[in-house]
């Protein structure tokens, strides 16, 4: 038998993911805009400068999402932290 507190924050914690996912999308789209901008911009490139440009972008992309990710969770255990992720939600204009 699940706990009622186990119960909640696992609850909680699905709410959360669709708001993830609604980020994680929304910056991967940024991301891919942006690199072909600075294709168009450098011309001919290799297709090592390429991937190594999506690797870089991808990499920090990653990087400072995960701590935002992380961060959106434990609000989600919050007693008003429905309440912040709607604000988010908000300020990402999800």
């Amino acid at each position: 038998m699940v706990c009622p507190d186990v119960f909640w924050t696992r609850l909680k914690a699905f709410d959360v993911a669709p708001t993830i996912r609604e980020i994680y999308a929304r910056i991967e789209a940024l991301r891919h805009k942006e690199i072909e901008m600075t294709m168009k911009k450098l011309g001919d490139v290799t297709p090592e400068q390429k991937e190594a440009i999506e690797e870089l972008t991808s990499s920090m992309t990653n990087k400072i999402l995960q701590s935002s990710f992380a961060e959106l969770k434990n609000l989600a255990n919050q007693p008003d932290g429905l309440e912040k992720i709607e604000l988010i939600k908000k300020l990402f204009r999800l």
